[in-house]
């Protein structure tokens, strides 16, 4: 399993090294580096508004079933717009708490559906963590989490 593993976290670098020619606006990219399975041990990014959002990649699975981002918007608040695009076949629940780990809001929807959380007040230029529970599912290839802030 830590073959396939990482097997995908490759498959996933590849995926940001490519995607970055066929992307016509700003963003950040940040790819998970292990460990990262508690808040204390999040990855870090941060992105400003020129950047317009921050996109984050990864893998879960049963013999790594917890990631932990820790993101920062440096120059807007407004509200959160938090994605996670899956595969068919996987279930993850998506998590965004604040800097004193305060649990923010959730999406637990079922296998194979995107998880939001929207809405939550993002202040600028503080930290937030977002977690990435693995559920179930067979895992294919990498997740990807979009966090943007609207105003």
């Amino acid at each position: 399993m830590k073959r396939v593993k990482k097997l995908l976290v490759f498959l996933c670098v590849l995926s940001v090294i490519v995607g970055q020619s066929t992307l016509t606006f700003a963003s950040v990219r940040k790819v998970e580096s292990e460990p990262n399975n508690t808040l204390a041990t999040a990855d870090s990014a941060q992105y400003s508004v020129s950047d317009n959002f921050l996109l984050l990649y990864g893998v879960v699975s049963t013999d790594d079933p917890v990631d932990w981002f820790k993101v920062r918007c440096k120059d807007r608040s407004g509200g959160s717009d938090v994605r996670m695009y899956l595969y068919k076949h996987s279930n993850f629940d998506l998590y965004l708490y604040n800097e004193s780990g305060q649990l923010l809001g959730s999406s637990t929807n079922r296998t194979g559906d995107t998880e939001y959380i929207k809405d939550i007040y993002i202040r600028e230029n503080q930290y937030y963590y977002i977690k990435v529970q693995y559920v179930s599912g067979r895992v294919y290839e990498p997740y990807e989490i979009f966090f943007g802030v609207t105003q």
